[in-house]
Formats: structure tokens, C-alpha cells, sequence
């Protein structure tokens, strides 16, 4: 069965201000924010993220990198809503990053 995972981010005021201006301050229990990762962007999330921790019992994301949750934070803030990790992996995760254009080795 597969398992859908959650990071819990705790905010700082300016984060919460930013996340209510978005129309989603009813989804922050005492300055904590849950946001749902889905089985299907595992794989990716693991490779952009390897320290992070996911635990299958659970459910939850420990060691999600500190640098990550402003990018996190303003990609929710960006498309009001927390269903967001598809778009935040595309910003994130570049895998191409730094690598030179491949060329066609053959010509027609």
C-alpha cells in the first residue's frame, strides 16, 4: 500500500502572516504547518532531499533541510494552497543544474 507522507514546518511570524495573507491561516495549528508529500514524488524528493528521513510507519519527514522550508513556505503562499510538493520539486530539484547541453551524435 502506498503511503503519502507530511512535513510539519514550524513558522516564525513573518511565515504565518505570509501563509494567512494566502487565505490558509486555518490550516496552521500552533505554528506548525503540515504539508502533504505524495507517494508519487518519493523518488524525486528523496533525491533532491537525501538527508532527509521518510518514515514509512508514520508518515511523517524528519531532517527536511532548514534552507528548503522559505522556498516551501512562498511556493504554498504563491498557489494558495498546501497540496504544493509537485511545483516545489520543480523549483528545488535541477538535476541538470551546471551540466553542459547534450549534442545529437548523429546526424540525419
Amino acid at each position: 500500500m502506498a503511503v503519502d507522507y507530511s512535513i510539519k514546518i514550524s513558522l516564525d511570524d513573518e511565515k504565518v502572516k505570509k501563509l494567512e495573507e494566502a487565505g490558509l491561516g486555518g490550516s496552521i495549528k500552533d505554528k506548525v504547518l503540515e504539508v502533504p508529500m505524495p507517494q508519487k514524488n518519493k523518488r524525486k524528493f528523496a533525491k533532491a532531499f537525501p538527508s532527509a528521513v521518510l518514515n514509512d510507519g508514520t508518515g511523517e519527514i524528519s531532517g527536511f533541510p532548514e534552507e528548503s522550508v522559505d522556498l516551501l513556505v512562498d511556493t504554498i503562499a504563491e498557489n494558495k494552497m498546501l497540496e504544493v510538493m509537485h511545483f516545489f520539486l520543480m523549483k528545488a530539484f535541477k538535476p541538470l543544474a551546471g551540466k553542459e547541453i547534450r549534442r545529437s551524435i548523429h546526424s540525419a
